[in-house]
């Protein structure tokens, strides 16, 4: 899986890491998509699986994959709007979305990580803070997502 981290406009002073990643996507347009491919042994090479044009990228935060639920993890942000993202790692469609309570930069994840806790629970580092999502009914080892939590942000 790929993120695009490219920013179609940089920041004013040439690697600007903060400008990048408090602005791209308020003040100038993020970089946009996340791309899975698989590999085709018979002709040795990548094929795309999906992709999703809609997905922000500027916060640089690698997604994470859980096997057992069969999603991927992704940061996001919708104009200044921050969330978090559960994308089916087989279709690339949305299995569930944490918004979170306001647009304040203290809810961008750029750079942070995403650890699974000993409940199943997501613990999502940022730059400014960590944040633990309660997945509610995506616990590990249930693969029923007939009625996914969309609360508890932490």
């Amino acid at each position: 899986m790929v993120i695009n981290t490219t920013y179609p406009e940089p920041a004013w002073i040439s690697l600007d890491a903060l400008g990048n990643a408090m602005l791209a996507g308020s003040t100038r347009a993020a970089p946009m998509g996340a791309q899975k491919f698989t590999w085709n042994e018979a002709d040795n090479h990548f094929e795309n699986a999906w992709l999703r044009t809609d997905i922000d990228g500027s916060d640089w935060m690698p997604p994470t994959i859980s096997p057992s639920t069969g999603l991927v993890y992704l940061a996001n942000r919708v104009g200044d709007q921050y969330e978090y993202l559960a994308v089916d790692w087989r279709s690339g469609v949305t299995a569930a979305r944490w918004t979170f309570p306001d647009s304040s930069i203290r809810w961008g994840n750029w750079g942070g990580v995403t650890t699974f806790l000993e409940d199943g629970d997501l613990m999502v580092g940022g730059f400014f803070a960590f944040t633990r999502y309660n997945i509610g009914h995506m616990r590990h080892g249930d693969n029923s997502r007939a009625a996914l939590s969309t609360k508890g942000i932490d």
